[in-house]
């Protein structure tokens, strides 16, 4: 026993050192109690004694809101069933209780358990409650099984008080919360007006100019106006007057890049409308290039009849199918400024510009063209195909002829001043030059085809 307590010492000292501090800051229990308990043991058969009276004190420390360290002590006398002797049992040592659940005042049910010693050593272990009345004075009962040396498994009830003592640390004042920030001064601040939208990528109302001002890319306009002599691939004089509209809006939007797709109606092979839609398509992008529109900028395409917007079957519908379209195929806003001219104002060529306005027939050109490149002769001979004529400057003699042959898909004209000569595919014709001189001549339906005889006195 002696050997036991001086183990049981060191414990308790510590145990009641470091008891304070570790209790819970939320936890309003005592750091220390005494439990003064009466007990009674329900003797095994074996013993051969009657049940055993008693009492058990602990003295205990308030570790944790679910855990209590106890120093205990303990004294059970069994009477005798002959009422001849009695036998006694006294033990100390340490317990613990763990807590299945707890209220601040400390107040729980927990789970005990401990070893005892002197001569002997036991166990106890079971349940327990504590009933707490105030801060300072409760009830604690506990039903537990009494082991001794794993000879004798004996119930035990211990009822008696629970006396908490001592105090807690004070608690530590939460700083007051900081004052709150003066209100901001919430000013108005009317947002600007977003900028006006762009304007609708529309066909011009009648008598109206044409205009591409908010076109971009996929975008489509159907020229309406634009029309072409029967069967042919000839403007008409009205529409030279819209394309020359086109040509200006061109130039206003040097960003965008554009193609010329032509549409017939039905009437005719697959084949044949291909061919006649591919030619004004080429037709109206000849004419815009002379008007200064930079031939990098467009393409022309023909559809032929397949693409079809109306019925096929009354004259207005065939009307309808027969147009021009112009389609955006690439735009860039950012690339140049876009320039609104007033009614009647000339065309302005805006920064940055593919090109500028050129004559329809260059007199640089011309003048160029006009020397010889090769030795006059009596007879001289100008092929026309892809859209040019070949040589551009022929030489002959005084008095001798010049003949133009159409190697091309499409009818040509050549025109001199005041003459016109209509060439169809594959056929030819010839012009005699008596006098000296120099003679320019251009066809009539691709106006930026040209070309000079030059006359040389023999």
């Amino acid at each position: 026993m002696k050997h036991l307590c001086r183990r049981l010492i060191p414990a308790v000292i510590a145990t009641t050192m470091i008891a304070p501090s570790v209790v819970h800051a939320a936890d309003e229990v005592l750091p220390f109690y005494f439990a003064p308990m009466g007990s009674y043991v329900f003797s095994d058969d074996g013993r051969g004694t009657k049940d055993g009276i008693g009492g058990t004190v602990a003295l205990g420390a308030h570790l944790g809101r679910n855990f209590d360290l106890e120093l205990l002590g303990s004294y059970i006398r069994f009477g005798s069933k002959d009422q001849q002797s009695s036998m006694s049992q006294g033990a100390g040592g340490l317990g613990a209780n763990i807590y299945l659940f707890r209220t601040d005042a400390g107040s729980g049910l927990f789970i005990h358990g401990d070893v005892l010693g002197s001569s002997k050593t036991y166990y106890h272990y079971g349940l327990g409650y504590d009933l707490m009345v105030g801060k300072y004075f409760g009830i604690r009962a506990e039903g537990l099984i009494r082991n001794q040396q794993f000879e004798h498994h004996e119930p035990q009830v211990n009822i008696g008080l629970r006396i908490p003592f001592g105090s807690n640390p004070p608690k530590q004042a939460l700083p007051a919360p900081p004052p709150p920030p003066p209100p901001v001064e919430v000013v108005a601040v009317e947002a600007p007006a977003p900028p006006p939208p762009p304007p609708p990528c529309t066909p011009p109302e009648a008598g109206q100019p044409i205009s591409l001002d908010g076109c971009k890319k996929g975008d489509n306009i159907v020229l309406r106006g634009v029309n072409f002599e029967f069967d042919k691939a000839v403007l008409t004089p009205n529409a030279t007057v819209l394309l020359d509209q086109v040509s200006e809006a061109l130039t206003r939007r040097p960003d965008i890049k554009v193609e010329i797709g032509g549409h017939t109606d039905a009437k005719g092979t697959v084949k044949y409308n291909k061919k006649l839609s591919d030619a004004r398509a080429a037709s109206v992008r000849t004419y815009l290039m002379t008007k200064g529109v930079s031939a990098d900028r467009m393409t022309s395409v023909g559809y032929g009849k397949i693409v079809a917007i109306a019925s096929n079957d009354t004259d207005e519908g065939r009307a309808l199918n027969r147009r021009v379209e112009l389609t955006v195929t690439d735009s860039n806003p950012e690339a140049g400024a876009v320039e609104s001219l007033q009614p009647g104002a000339p065309p302005e060529i805006t920064p940055g510009a593919d090109s500028a306005p050129a004559d329809v027939v260059p007199a640089a050109a011309i003048a160029a063209s006009a020397a010889p490149v090769a030795a006059a002769s009596a007879k001289a001979t100008v092929s026309i195909i892809d859209y040019e004529y070949s040589p551009k400057t022929v030489n002959v003699v005084a008095g001798g002829t010049v003949t133009w042959t159409n190697n091309d898909r499409v009818t040509h004209t050549v025109t001199f001043e005041g003459e016109d000569i209509k060439i169809k595919q594959g056929e030819s014709y010839t012009k005699s030059y008596p006098a000296a001189g120099t003679f320019a001549y251009k066809c009539g339906i691709h106006p930026t085809m040209f070309g000079t005889v030059v006359a040389v006195a023999p």
